[in-house]
């Protein structure tokens, strides 16, 4: 597969695509703390000679900013996502060397069913309303079910390179 072109720009835009969302996870973090600081932007005096561009900064943040609790679980999921895209690039190397039946393929398709059924609940809701106390009360959790549905296939697949190393391993001991 050394001399698959195909195969090769698949990884170079996927590794391309990683750095894209690691890029945009930074800088949605960057965004969002520089939104807790608008009204600290807002109390600065600006005259007449201040930088247009703080002008437009001091107006363009909330004055009210969100809670910082709000960005742990999007940037935990983006994290992870990052995470699954890493592990898929790093399966495809392994095929584009040839490296088809090996225990590190073998590690991360285990690696990647786990995260995707990490992933197929992190990208779900859990959504209450009315009060736990008094009726009715209504409680309701959804999950993603595509990537639920890619957990037993990346997982048979996984139990199909182990199976190829064994009878690999039992065709090399016969003679």
């Amino acid at each position: 597969m050394k001399n698959s072109k195909t195969l090769k720009n698949v990884i170079e835009v996927l590794t391309a695509f990683i750095y894209f969302c690691g890029f945009m996870t930074v800088a949605a973090l960057v965004v969002h703390l520089l939104s807790r600081m608008g009204p600290v932007f807002q109390k600065i005096s600006f005259n007449q000679v201040a930088c247009p561009l703080m002008r437009m900064a001091s107006s363009s943040f909330p004055k009210h900013p969100q809670p910082l609790w709000q960005l742990l679980f999007p940037l935990a999921s983006s994290a992870i996502y990052i995470y699954l895209l890493i592990t898929i690039r790093s399966f495809l190397q392994n095929l584009y060397q040839e490296k088809i039946f090996s225990h590190s393929n073998i590690d991360l398709c285990n690696r990647a069913w786990k995260i995707l059924l990490v992933l197929s609940f992190m990208s779900g809701t859990l959504e209450t309303s009315g009060n736990a106390y008094l009726l009715p009360f209504t409680f309701q959790f959804t999950f993603n079910t595509g990537l639920l549905l890619a957990v037993p296939i990346v997982w048979v697949s996984g139990k199909i390179l182990e199976r190829g190393i064994e009878i690999a391993e039992e065709n090399e001991l016969t003679i």
